[in-house]
């Protein structure tokens, strides 16, 4: 068999491997069939859905503990958010103004200037909202989606 041939042939076998690999057309493009009836999209190929679950209720849920970190998660920051806020308007309207500004700028002040100026509920919601922040954050960390 002549050089340029063999070449010819390699390049086929290697082009035929890509294709079954690429799942169709070549160099990785799909190539869409234009009879009537067939879809133009490219066959499922277990993507995110298929990730190890299986569907029930609510769909794909691999891992209903990640589902509970994630709404802890969004709850506990919305609620130190929302605490942070009322802690430094309130230490605005209580004593100084300057007072407010500065905690609402420098955090860990809210809390505790709250709590020296008789904001005890939300001094106390602040410190419980972030500290089940981070011990949500330190469960996702452990042991969430990447395991």
């Amino acid at each position: 068999m002549s050089r340029p041939k063999a070449e010819g042939q390699r390049k086929e076998q290697a082009d035929e491997r890509g294709r079954k690999q690429q799942g169709g057309g070549t160099h990785g493009f799909w190539q869409c069939s234009r009879l009537p009836g067939e879809s133009c999209k490219p066959p499922n190929r277990g993507g995110l859905a298929d990730i190890g679950g299986s569907p029930g209720r609510f769909g794909y849920l691999s891992r209903p503990v990640d589902l509970a970190l994630m709404f802890g998660l969004a709850a506990s920051l919305g609620l130190l958010l929302a605490s942070h806020v009322a802690l430094s308007v309130g230490l605005a309207v209580l004593g100084p103004w300057q007072r407010g500004l500065i905690a609402f700028v420098v955090p860990p002040l809210a809390p505790f200037w709250g709590y020296h100026g008789k904001l005890h509920g939300r001094s106390l919601l602040w410190i419980i909202a972030l500290v089940t922040h981070v011990a949500c954050l330190t469960a996702a960390a452990i042991g969430g989606a990447g395991s």
